[in-house]
């Protein structure tokens, strides 16, 4: 089980392979284990046109990010489950 802060301030970023899961705070460290053997076209799309990659998405293939969430691996499957809302607190001023 891997659990991330409601908002993604330390994000959670992880990978499978072989039946295990590798896991850090950045990415760098799981792209040391093994390099990513590509990049993913959706989340470089959403980069450009957006700001960020959406969702779970990350800009290498193999590897996600989570925030918000609860992270359990079952059969070497994993299940995300979201713990807060997704939007962020109301930041104007009275």
């Amino acid at each position: 089980m891997l659990g991330t802060d409601r908002y993604g301030m330390i994000p959670l970023y992880y990978q499978q392979k072989n039946g295990g899961v590798a896991f850090a705070s950045e990415i760098k460290s799981l792209l040391n284990l093994e390099p990513d053997e590509g990049v993913n076209l959706a989340a470089f799309s959403e980069l450009l046109s957006l700001g960020a990659p959406l969702g779970d998405h990350t800009l290498y293939l193999r590897c996600s990010a989570s925030c918000g969430t609860v992270l359990t691996f079952r059969n070497g499957q994993p299940t995300s489950t979201r713990y807060c809302p997704a939007e962020l607190p109301n930041m104007t001023r009275a």
